[in-house]
C-alpha cells in the first residue's frame, strides 16, 4: 500500500478487523470448473446443485471479468473433493470464523505462469488483491472525486461486513498482468462492481435452491443452450 496516502493513515477498524483467507476452501475449484465429466467426486454429492453437470458449471454460476482479473464462484458443496485430506479430519466447508471480529473467505488465486514468470510477482499480486478486498469488505472502502476532479480513497463504516460475500461459496480470481500496476484508487471500484454482482447472482441462486430449483430460470436457459451446443459439437464430430 506504499504511496497511496489515504491507506497510510488508516485508522484502527471499529468492529470487523480483518478477513481470514486460510483453511477456508475444503476441496479444488479448479477440478470442480473445468472437469469434463462427472468422475470426480464433489464434497456434498446429496447437494440440490449437484446434477448440474461439469460442463455447465462454468457458465451458470456467477462470474465478473475486468482487464485485470476474471472472479469466479462455485458453492463449496461442489468443491472437488481432494484427493488426500487435510487436516485429518478435515475441516467442514460451512466452518464459520468464530470471531466477531474477522470474516472468512474462501479465495482461490489462478495465475498461469505465462502472465509473469516470477512466483515473487505473481505472490505480490495476489497480496495486492487480498488487501484490496479486505478494505471494501471490513472498511468499506470507496473512491470519490475532490473539488479538482482527483480522485480519492474515503472508509465508510456502515458499508461493511458480510452483505458483501456468500457464505459457503468460494471464489476463485485468475489474475491478469494489469494487476501488477493497477492502482488501489482504480482497484477498489472494480472489485466493488465484481463483489456486487456475484453477490446478487448468488443470492438468486441460493433462492432458487430454497424453491427446490438447482438454477433460477434466467441460468437454467444458459446452462439449456450449453448443453445443446456441446450436443451440436459432439454430434458434429462423430
Amino acid at each position: 500500500m506504499a504511496g497511496c496516502r489515504e491507506l497510510a493513515r488508516l485508522p484502527k477498524a471499529k468492529a470487523l478487523r480483518s478477513l481470514n483467507f486460510k483453511r477456508t476452501t475444503p476441496g479444488s475449484i479448479v477440478a470442480s470448473l473445468f472437469a469434463t465429466s462427472n468422475r470426480r467426486k464433489v464434497l456434498d454429492p446429496t447437494h440440490i446443485a449437484a446434477s448440474i453437470p461439469p460442463i455447465q458449471r462454468k457458465a451458470v454460476f456467477p462470474n465478473y471479468k475486468t482487464h485485470a482479473f476474471t472472479l469466479r464462484l462455485l458453492p463449496q458443496a461442489l468443491l472437488a473433493e481432494p484427493e488426500f485430506r487435510f487436516p485429518d479430519p478435515p475441516f467442514h466447508y460451512v466452518t464459520r470464523s468464530q470471531s466477531p471480529h474477522r470474516l472468512n473467505m474462501s479465495l482461490a488465486r489462478e495465475i498461469a505462469s505465462d502472465v509473469h514468470h516470477s512466483p515473487f510477482v505473481r505472490s505480490k499480486m495476489t497480496t495486492k488483491l487480498k488487501s484490496a478486498i479486505s478494505l471494501v469488505v471490513t472498511r468499506g472502502a470507496n473512491v470519490r472525486s475532490e473539488g479538482d476532479g482527483k480522485p480519492m480513497i474515503f472508509f465508510d463504516e456502515q458499508d461493511v461486513g458480510e452483505k458483501w460475500l456468500l457464505q459457503n461459496w468460494t471464489y476463485s480470481v485468475r489474475l491478469a498482468l494489469p494487476m501488477l500496476r493497477i492502482s488501489y484508487v482504480e482497484l477498489i471500484p472494480l472489485l466493488r462492481d465484481a463483489l456486487n454482482n456475484v453477490k446478487a447472482r448468488g443470492d438468486a441462486i441460493e433462492a432458487a435452491w430454497a424453491a427446490g430449483h438447482p438454477l433460477p430460470d434466467d441460468a437454467r436457459c444458459i446452462a439449456n443452450r450449453r448443453h445443446r451446443s456441446g450436443a451440436s459439437k459432439r454430434h458434429k464430430q462423430s
